[in-house]
């Protein structure tokens, strides 16, 4: 499958007035989910999370009125895996009148099958997958306006080793996609670990943590995307949340490696070609938060 370039500029989530039914660990408050700070999280209450029967959920409502039209639910840096969410909007502000319902979705979307075998398989799910409890949940669907929504998690989460549910940021937005899909892209990594040899000759490392990059080529953008893709830039600039996907909806691990969120890391400038005036370009570098 060609690659399916899609972003999503601009996170309703951050917009919302957020509410639950349980409370969170101490210093662990649902806001937290509207920020990137890794080290800032929503977790569950430890007493009530592996249990199948005390469902927990998150809602939002947008005070300011304004209907919101997302096509686009993730969230990131999570323990949730092993259990279900299921995603509801609603018309109006009060949860009362549903507009469109996911029902309970598995949150690991995709079990990666030609990764690198280490020899071992510690979640026991058939497949040498070492890093799945890193991968994101996500999930695209027709755009639908809606006032307010619930994210609710059910399941056992102790299947994947954890005593709660856990979420770092969550995303809800609508999607771009180009007419256009990239000509191409890198995907790399930043590695914060610290290295230096003793007087000795001994190497040392301070094992840092990682963040994925990535850069694309929009060679033949459509001049009637052109103002899209300026506001966009304008929207995120260097500071505002995003998220991108590529490979969208192939519900593999290869999708399942490309779904980031983030902010862009330089603001490269539309192109035209004099000799295709028709027809513009556009690169651009996100790296992962």
């Amino acid at each position: 499958m060609a690659a399916s370039f899609r972003i999503i500029p601009r996170n309703f989530h951050h917009e919302a007035t957020l509410s639950t039914e349980f409370a969170a660990a101490d210093g662990c408050s649902i806001v937290n989910t509207q920020n990137r700070k890794r080290s800032r999280v929503w977790r569950s209450d430890t007493t009530t999370a592996a249990d199948a029967s005390d469902n927990q959920y998150i809602a939002g409502t947008f005070d300011d009125g304004d209907p919101r039209e997302p096509d686009y639910f993730a969230f990131f840096r999570h323990r949730c895996h092993g259990g279900q969410v299921r995603l509801q909007l609603y018309s109006d502000a009060g949860w009362t009148s549903q507009v469109w319902d996911s029902t309970p979705v598995d949150v690991i979307r995709a079990i990666g099958v030609d990764g690198a075998d280490f020899g071992a398989d510690p979640y026991l799910i058939g497949a040498f997958d070492p890093h799945i409890i890193d991968s994101p949940f996500y999930l695209r669907f027709d755009p639908v306006a809606c006032l307010s929504y619930k994210v609710t998690f059910s399941g056992n989460v102790a299947t994947f080793g954890a005593a709660y549910w856990e979420v770092c940021t969550f995303m809800l937005g609508r999607s771009f996609a180009p007419a256009r899909q990239p000509v191409s892209f890198d995907l790399g990594v930043i590695d914060l670990t610290e290295t230096d040899r003793s007087r000795g000759g001994s190497l040392y490392s301070n094992i840092g943590a990682q963040a994925r990059t990535l850069r694309l080529l929009l060679e033949s953008v459509n001049e009637d995307e052109r103002a899209a893709w300026l506001d966009i830039v304008r929207q995120c600039g260097l500071g505002r949340d995003l998220a991108l996907t590529l490979y969208d909806g192939e519900a593999t691990r290869r999708e399942r490696d490309h779904v980031m969120y983030g902010t862009f890391s330089a603001l490269d400038a539309i192109g035209r070609s004099v000799t295709r005036w028709n027809l513009l370009t556009k690169s651009l570098q996100f790296q992962e938060a």
